[in-house]
């Protein structure tokens, strides 16, 4: 049922006469908060995520942008400037990739996101064994021209061992030659898991990606050209040229998502009376959730991070969809005697941690990474 919609859905091309809906009254959001609000947060409002893919498929890119929508950062930082906040080694700003995983903390909407960029390069692929078993959620970032290619799913089949739930991101949707449907279809062969489109490009002539629909929302989400760092979006309700595509991709992630999930075909037939435009957002949402954790399916989001677009709805994804500790099944330990049992997740337990990365920094000496699995790790006292 899902393959037969979708697939005349992603090879279909939105119309590009685009310029006298996006001229239409539109609501302003401001998406740039500050990165104090991680500050306050609980263990159901945090994320700890990973940033894996392809090398050159836009993770530092991405991740930059993030961290300046967060207020983490007053500007965003350049890979071709070398004053980027992840790729911070003398030798990852000379060669314009990432070689270790770099973490960060920061907040968005609430919610606290522990994020790690990790490696692209097939060199390291150790350096993201060592991150990925860590994670409790995933960001795969995938290059819109180039699709699914090697590295990506090696980076895949590492998560899928540690039984990560991913969402994707296709990116470089401004770049000629940039084929979303193409790229849908190769997650669902090459990496063999179940992609459910959440968004579709808009693209106008000459200048590319210029807007993105809401599948879930039914609403189009467009970038402020005066703000050209793209903090400021507007959001619409769908109408007119884009109605019937977008409407074709709701119909199609309701049928994937009743095959999967019970709770959502009974809003379908209680609540929406068997309309898929009718099914309610926040219902869409919380089945998304659901499949995602259970690793059944991954949602796909597109934009350009280079061009400042697609971002912050990625960020509210991440949240939407992916797990907080507490949804992530309980960690197996090992003794010293060698035997493995379940360790519950407890800020009151014994302290339990996991030490996946030590690093070295010129100022504060030798740095250890750890992941804390149950009690409390306070700051050595002077």
């Amino acid at each position: 049922m899902y393959t037969g919609v979708l697939t005349p859905l992603i090879r279909s091309t939105i119309p590009k006469r685009i310029s006298s809906l996006l001229r239409q009254q539109k609501t302003i959001v401001h998406f740039k908060t500050f990165a104090t609000d991680a500050k306050d947060f609980t263990i159901p409002k945090t994320r700890n995520i990973g940033i894996i893919a392809h090398i050159d498929a836009g993770k530092t890119t991405t991740t930059e942008r993030m961290l300046y929508y967060a207020g983490v950062t007053k500007r965003i930082g350049d890979i071709d400037d070398g004053d980027t906040v992840m790729d911070y080694l003398a030798a990852e700003r000379e060669r314009g990739i990432t070689i270790n995983s770099a973490a960060i903390t920061f907040g968005w909407e609430g919610h606290r996101i522990n994020l790690i960029d990790t490696p692209g390069h097939v060199d390291f692929t150790m350096e993201v064994e060592r991150s990925v078993r860590v994670l409790d959620g995933a960001v795969t970032i995938l290059d819109g021209v180039a699709g699914v290619e090697a590295q990506t799913e090696t980076v895949w089949k590492q998560a899928d061992r540690y039984k990560i739930p991913r969402i994707a991101f296709v990116n470089k949707l401004d770049r000629t030659g940039a084929a979303f449907g193409r790229t849908v279809r190769e997650i669902w062969k090459k990496l063999r898991t179940r992609p459910l489109v959440l968004q579709l490009p808009v693209m106008e002539d000459e200048k590319g990606l210029r807007a993105v629909v809401d599948v879930v929302t039914m609403e189009v989400i467009d970038w402020d050209p005066q703000h050209s760092d793209g903090s400021v979006l507007h959001r619409r309700p769908v109408e007119g040229a884009l109605l019937d595509e977008a409407t074709k991709a709701r119909t199609a992630l309701v049928e994937a998502l009743a095959e999967m999930d019970e709770g959502i075909i009974d809003a379908f037939f209680d609540e929406a009376n068997g309309d898929h435009l009718a099914v309610k957002p926040e219902v869409i949402k919380a089945a998304l959730r659901r499949v995602t954790i259970e690793n059944k399916a991954v949602p796909v989001l597109c934009g350009a991070a280079f061009k400042n677009l697609g971002v912050q709805p990625l960020l509210s994804a991440v949240l939407d969809y992916l797990p907080s500790p507490l949804d992530r099944p309980p960690a197996l330990v090992t003794d010293h005697h060698g035997k493995t049992s379940k360790l519950p997740l407890s800020e009151n337990g014994k302290l339990c941690a996991l030490a996946f990365k030590v690093v070295h920094d010129s100022k504060r000496g030798p740095m250890v990474y750890v992941k804390v699995y149950s009690g409390k790790k306070k700051k050595k006292k002077k």
